[in-house]
C-alpha cells in the first residue's frame, strides 16, 4: 500500500504467489497485489535424465496449467479463486522458468533441440491460458566453466558466455531456445488477437496469431521422426524461420526462406518454426 502512495504505477507482486503455502495469505492479507507470479520448472533433480524427452514434453503442458503438484496450485485456480473472493481478475506472470531446476549438473537437453522444443511448448501453453509473460531463466551461462566443473550440463541460460573465450567464436553463441524466444518476443505483443487453428497429429503443436496485419504460424514438431505439414486456410508465400537438428546444438543454424502456403512442409524430426505472411490475409 505504502509503495502505491508513492509511485500508483509501480506492480507489486511476489515472486512465487500461486505456492500452498503462500496464496492463502495473500488471499487473506494482501493488499494491493497487481499480479500472481509462478516459477515453473518441471524437473527439480539432477541428471541422469529423470524423465525422456516425451516426459519433458509432457509436463510442459500440464504442469501448473493443468494439474497442481504437492505445493504449487494451478495458475487458473488461484486466478479464479481470488476473482470470486477479489471481484478483481488480475494477470499471471511466468516469473521464472527453464527445465531442469538443479546445478550441478544441469541437464544438457536444456540447450538442445528438446530444450526448444520444451521453450516453445511452454510459452504457447502460457499464451493459450492467458499468461502476459514468461520470463526465462537465464538470458546466459558459461558452458565451459559447467563442463569442467561438473563432468557435463552447460549452464541454464540461452546464451553462452564463456568469458575465458571471448575471442572465440563460442562466445556470445545463443543455443537453440534462444531463437524459440525470438520468434515469439519479436513479434508477439499482449493484447495481439489469436487465432483459432487445429492441427490432426498429436505430434505437432499450432500457435497463429496477427501481429501488427501480420499473420503468424507457430508450429511445434514434438517427435524425432519425420512428419509431412500440410496447411489449410491459408494460400500464396510464407516467409519462414526455422530451427531443428538439421545442425548440431553446439552450433545453431536458422533456417530462413519462403515458400508457398499450398506446398507441403518437411520436418526433420524437433523443430520449431514460425511462418509469416507478406501481406494482410483473411
Amino acid at each position: 500500500t505504502r509503495m502505491h502512495q508513492v509511485n500508483p504505477q509501480i506492480i507489486v507482486s511476489f515472486d512465487a504467489s500461486t505456492l500452498k503455502n503462500v496464496f492463502p495469505r495473500l488471499l487473506s492479507h494482501a493488499l494491493g497485489i497487481d499480479s500472481f507470479n509462478f516459477h515453473k520448472y518441471d524437473d527439480w533433480n539432477h541428471p541422469p535424465k529423470n524423465f525422456s524427452d516425451q516426459k519433458m514434453f509432457q509436463r510442459a503442458e500440464d504442469v501448473y496449467f493443468q494439474h497442481e503438484d504437492s505445493d504449487t496450485y494451478t495458475i487458473d485456480h488461484v486466478r479464479n479463486t481470488w476473482f470470486n473472493q477479489r471481484g478483481e481478475m488480475l494477470p499471471v506472470i511466468l516469473s521464472e522458468g527453464n527445465w531442469n531446476a538443479a546445478y550441478g549438473p544441469t541437464d544438457e537437453r536444456i540447450q538442445q533441440m528438446a530444450g526448444a522444443v520444451r521453450t516453445g511448448l511452454v510459452l504457447r501453453t502460457g499464451i493459450l491460458n492467458g499468461l502476459s509473460y514468461n520470463i526465462y531463466y537465464t538470458l546466459n551461462s558459461d558452458a565451459t566453466w559447467e563442463t569442467s566443473t561438473y563432468g557435463s550440463g552447460r549452464g541454464f541460460g540461452m546464451i553462452d558466455c564463456d568469458s575465458r573465450h571471448v575471442a572465440s567464436l563460442s562466445y556470445n553463441n545463443p543455443w537453440y531456445p534462444y531463437y524459440v524466444q525470438q520468434f515469439i518476443g519479436s513479434n508477439l505483443d499482449v493484447n495481439d488477437p489469436l487465432l483459432e487453428t487445429v492441427s490432426s497429429s498429436a505430434d505437432v503443436r499450432t500457435l497463429a496469431w496477427r501481429h501488427s496485419s501480420k499473420l503468424n504460424l507457430l508450429l511445434i514438431c514434438k517427435t524425432k521422426q519425420l512428419r509431412t505439414i500440410h496447411l489449410g486456410g491459408i494460400s500464396g508465400q510464407l516467409q519462414f524461420f526455422r530451427i531443428d537438428d538439421t545442425s548440431p546444438y553446439t552450433s545453431p543454424n536458422v533456417q530462413e526462406g519462403i515458400i508457398n502456403a499450398e506446398d507441403p512442409l518437411i520436418m526433420n524430426g524437433y523443430t520449431v518454426m514460425l511462418l509469416q505472411s507478406y501481406t494482410s490475409q483473411d
